[in-house]
């Protein structure tokens, strides 16, 4: 459709794709190059983050300056939400599970969900949309794979650091991202992580720090994007 969207999840994607390849080529079993929902999203968010430098004419994308930094901005934007919403997700999962299955109600599930919106909010005003409010824990993701959804989450947490890093080095960066997923199943999460040159951990401390670099982020493509938005 020639959307941003469209680009986002070309990359998105792709990441995915360099994962699979790169393992293929590392192990001859497929045991081996099993893949972790924490590492199969760090190669697809990861990406997502490492190509922002390219999206301009002038490095091999497409965007004109201002256009790049709009779409910056919306992905940032987008990181800042998923990290919040994987929390009511991951919360809505936890509170099913301990109910008793013979009590358990779509409707019961509607309320808690609009209760645990209301204490991971985003400042939205649902005003006369509670109903579609309250359905917003219908996903795939808590059918067919439970649990993974907070992958997203955390998986961010250490693209955010490999984005940091690229800032810094961006060729360490790149083949920190290659170390780590040619890794495939072999290792440790945390050692996967650490290829990367990034932590796995998602305490206040590393949590804060990324927050801080986001905002800066934010601000510098708020000032390069077209106040008319």
């Amino acid at each position: 459709m020639g959307t941003d969207d469209d680009l986002l999840t070309m990359r998105h994607e792709a990441g995915h794709a360099f994962h699979s390849v790169l393992t293929e080529r590392a192990w001859p079993l497929l045991r081996q190059r099993s893949g972790r929902p924490e590492l199969n999203e760090l190669a697809s968010e990861a990406m997502e983050l490492l190509t922002l430098p390219l999206l301009e004419r002038e490095h091999g994308g497409f965007y004109t300056p201002e256009d790049a930094a709009r779409s910056r901005l919306r992905l940032l934007e987008r990181v800042a939400r998923l990290l919040v919403h994987a929390c009511r997700v991951d919360a809505i999962q936890h509170w099913v599970y301990q109910q008793p299955a013979v009590q358990l109600t779509a409707e019961k599930i509607d309320a808690a969900w609009t209760e645990i919106c209301e204490r991971f909010g985003d400042g939205v005003d649902w005003s006369g949309l509670e109903r579609r409010r309250a359905k917003g824990w219908q996903i795939v993701h808590l059918f067919q794979v439970p649990f993974y959804y907070l992958e997203y989450a955390i998986a961010y947490l250490g693209a955010l650091q490999l984005w940091t890093l690229m800032e810094e080095d961006p060729a360490e960066a790149l083949a920190g991202y290659k170390r780590a997923l040619r890794l495939g199943g072999t290792r440790p999460l945390s050692e996967a992580y650490a290829a990367a040159g990034a932590e796995f951990r998602f305490d206040q401390t590393l949590i804060a720090n990324l927050a801080g670099r986001w905002e800066r982020a934010v601000r510098d493509a708020w000032e390069g994007a077209e106040t008319s938005w």
